[in-house]
């Protein structure tokens, strides 16, 4: 008995190859505009996980101590805190209520390392529909008797210039680092991440306390 085999002729394997060639060549656009949103997406997301880390490290260490002091307008921005001693017995505190504060003090310093133009970089950093505001790029440290610790890893802190409380979220009111009212304060944290191709990501992170302690 004769057997009978089938397959596929060379001029069928070449024409689907051919199709398989163009319906990639077809695919990869979308693919790679797939791939670049999700690029991102990620890029954003650990820009603001970045973000939020520093804001939430700066609002523990000033709502456990005594803010003493915050920079003037015009200067790169500051905090001094002065925390609580560890290890406080009852009877240190007096009836009146005072807090045996540590002597050395912290101090939160905001350390301008360039700045942008928005006219030269082509971008509306703060999206207010210009490109004629300048901004301080920058880092924040943590200053104790130990030295200086920054603590900013991931992308700049973005401050408007020349009073670094211009406005950098495009909505025409000042955005100082640190704002006191009273008893609350008002920190805002704008970081930005410039990539290779020289686009700029941003992420704004904003938080609200109101001192316990007294401040006097």
């Amino acid at each position: 008995m004769r057997s009978t085999e089938t397959g596929m002729t060379l001029v069928e394997l070449s024409v689907g190859v051919t199709l398989m060639v163009v319906i990639l060549a077809l695919a990869y656009p979308g693919f790679n505009a797939a791939s670049g949103t999700i690029s991102v997406c990620a890029q954003k997301a650990r820009l603001s996980d970045a973000g939020d880390k520093v804001s939430k490290r700066l609002i523990d260490l000033i709502r456990l101590g005594r803010l003493a002091e915050i920079g003037d307008t015009g200067n790169p921005p500051h905090a001094i805190v002065h925390p609580p001693r560890t290890g406080i017995a009852l009877d240190e505190m007096t009836t009146a209520g005072v807090v045996p504060w540590k002597t050395d003090s912290v101090r939160i310093q905001y350390r301008q390392s360039g700045s942008v133009s928005e006219a030269e970089a082509r971008v509306d950093l703060n999206g207010d529909g210009d490109r004629s505001d300048f901004f301080a790029l920058g880092m924040v440290d943590v200053i104790t008797a130990d030295g200086a610790r920054p603590i900013t890893n991931r992308g700049r802190v973005l401050l408007g210039l020349p009073s670094f409380e211009g406005d950098v979220d495009g909505d025409g009111l000042a955005d100082p680092l640190f704002k006191l009212t009273g008893r609350r304060l008002d920190l805002k944290m704008v970081m930005v991440f410039r990539e290779e191709s020289g686009q700029f990501r941003k992420s704004v992170s904003t938080r609200t306390i109101y001192l316990r302690n007294r401040q006097d």
